[in-house]
C-alpha cells in the first residue's frame, strides 16, 4: 500500500488538503481524474472491494498522524458492516469532511448514517465518475464540456448503456481498453488537462483489436467460447483482455473468466431492473473459494481466492446454472 501525490498544481482555486480512496478500474481513476480537475495536488490510494475492510484499517491509522480536510471515498462497493465501519472512523474525526460516492446501491439506511462530517452519495442511476463531477460541479458552480465528455464515455461504459448511448458506449469500451492495456499510470497522465481521444491510442487500439480477433479465432477452434441459445455466452481467457462482448450479438447476459482467477457478468440493458446482480451476488458469496463479489445493475464482477483450472470450470458452470435459473424465473 502506498500513497500517491497527484503531483497536479495547475489548479490552486481550492487549496484543502484531500485524501481519495477509489476502486482500482476505468471508473475509480475516473473519479480520481474529476477530483484532480476541480482540487489540483490531492493524495490518492486505489484497491478492489476485496481489501475494503484492510483500507479502513488504514484511513484510520493515516488520520491519527495526518490531517485531512476532506476525504473522498468512492466506487467501492461497500457492504452494510464496512459502511458502519467507515462511519464509525469518520466520527473519530470530526474536523474532517467524508464523502462516500458511490453507485454500488447497500441494503441500509443511509439517512441513518449521515452526520455533519459525513455524507454520501448513492444512486445506480450513473456511474461513481458521473456521480462526483455532478456533485463537484453543483457545490462549486463549475462546468467543464470537455470534461463532460469524457466522464460520459466512462459512464456508458461502466454502467453498460450499449444500446442506449452506443456512440458513448463504444468511446468508453475503447478507453477501457487503452486503460487496462497501456497500463493505469498512463491513463492517470494523459487523461489530465487535455480530455480528447488521443491519435496514438487509436493506433494502439486497432493492434489491441487485431490480437484480440486472433484469439477468439483460437478460443472458438478451443471450445473455450460457449454459447447457450441466445441468452447466455460464456469465455475462458488465459490472460486480460478486457470486456470482449461489444464483437458479438446481444446475448442477454456475457460471462467472461480469466485464468487469475477473475470474472466478469455483464447483463444485457433488457434486464435492467430485475436485481440479477444481487441474487448472484449472494450465492457467490455463498461459495467458500469465492473472494469478493459486488457490483450494479447491469455489471459485476467475482474472484477465486486461489484459482485452479477446476475452480475456473466450476465458477464457469455455477455461474450459468444459476443464470439460466434467474432467466427462467422471468420467461426468458
Amino acid at each position: 500500500m502506498s500513497i500517491e501525490n497527484t503531483n497536479n498544481t495547475n489548479n490552486n482555486l481550492f487549496k484543502k488538503n484531500i485524501l481519495s480512496i477509489s476502486h482500482l478500474d476505468m471508473d475509480g481513476y475516473g473519479c480520481q481524474i474529476v477530483l484532480r480537475k476541480f482540487y489540483g495536488e490531492f493524495q490518492k490510494m486505489n484497491t478492489t472491494y476485496g481489501n475494503i475492510k484492510k483500507y479502513i484499517g488504514i484511513l484510520d491509522e493515516i488520520l491519527t498522524r495526518t490531517f485531512y480536510d476532506i476525504v473522498y471515498i468512492t466506487d467501492l462497493s461497500f457492504s452494510k458492516e464496512e459502511l458502519k465501519e467507515l462511519y464509525i472512523v469518520a466520527n473519530k474525526y470530526k474536523d474532517t469532511m467524508f464523502y462516500y460516492i458511490d453507485h454500488h446501491i447497500v441494503d441500509i439506511d443511509y439517512k441513518r448514517l449521515i452526520t455533519n462530517n459525513f455524507k454520501l452519495i448513492i444512486t445506480n442511476k450513473a456511474s461513481a465518475t458521473k456521480l462526483v463531477y455532478k456533485y463537484l460541479s453543483k457545490k462549486y458552480n463549475i462546468k467543464d464540456k470537455e470534461l463532460e465528455t469524457f466522464i460520459d464515455y466512462i459512464n456508458a461504459y461502466d454502467i453498460w448503456l450499449k444500446d442506449k448511448e452506443p456512440n458513448n458506449f463504444k468511446i468508453g469500451f475503447f478507453l477501457n481498453e487503452i486503460f487496462w492495456n497501456k497500463g493505469k499510470n498512463y491513463f492517470w497522465s494523459s487523461y489530465k488537462d487535455n480530455f480528447k481521444i488521443k491519435n496514438s491510442d487509436k493506433d494502439y487500439y486497432k493492434s489491441i483489436i487485431e490480437q484480440k480477433n486472433k484469439l477468439f479465432q483460437k478460443l472458438e477452434k478451443s471450445k473455450r467460447i460457449m454459447k447457450f441459445d441466445d441468452r447466455i455466452f460464456l469465455i475462458y481467457l488465459d490472460k486480460h483482455q478486457s470486456f470482449i462482448t461489444i464483437d458479438y450479438p446481444n446475448y442477454l447476459v456475457y460471462i467472461i473468466i480469466k485464468s487469475n482467477g477473475r470474472g466478469s457478468i455483464r447483463f444485457n440493458e433488457k434486464l435492467e431492473n430485475y436485481n440479477f446482480m444481487n441474487t448472484l451476488k449472494n450465492k457467490l458469496l455463498d461459495l467458500e473459494y469465492i473472494g469478493e463479489a459486488g457490483g450494479h445493475e447491469l455489471a459485476m464482477g467475482c474472484h477465486i481466492k486461489k484459482p485452479t483450472p477446476k475452480l475456473l470450470v466450476d465458477l464457469g458452470k455455477f455461474l450459468v446454472k444459476e443464470i439460466d435459473i434467474l432467466l427462467e424465473n422471468k420467461g426468458l
